[in-house]
């Protein structure tokens, strides 16, 4: 009886195929955002009427999600604010 030997890529051959692979953004649902947020769905709809959060990215005819990118930098940017806010009433 013949042996068949399976070749597979070395570690370090997966490792570097991944690396040089561009990182990909997660999408996050209405869910997501709103346990990240700790917002309520009509003053997250507010939000994103007065342009103060992202919008969402339809990603199928009735599928929307956000970009976790996105909501990471406007969570960034709101903690941000206050210390703004206080180096310019110095």
């Amino acid at each position: 009886m013949q042996q068949i030997e399976i070749l597979s890529p070395s570690p370090s051959a997966t490792a570097r195929r991944y690396a040089a692979a561009p990182q990909l953004d997660r999408f996050l649902t209405l869910d997501e955002v709103l346990s990240l947020t700790s917002m309520s769905q009509s003053t997250l709809h507010r939000e994103i009427v007065a342009s103060r959060f992202p919008a969402p990215i339809p990603i199928s005819r009735q599928r929307k999600a956000w970009s976790l990118a996105e909501v990471a930098a406007w969570q960034r940017d709101k903690r941000a604010a206050p210390r703004r806010a206080e180096e310019s009433a110095a």
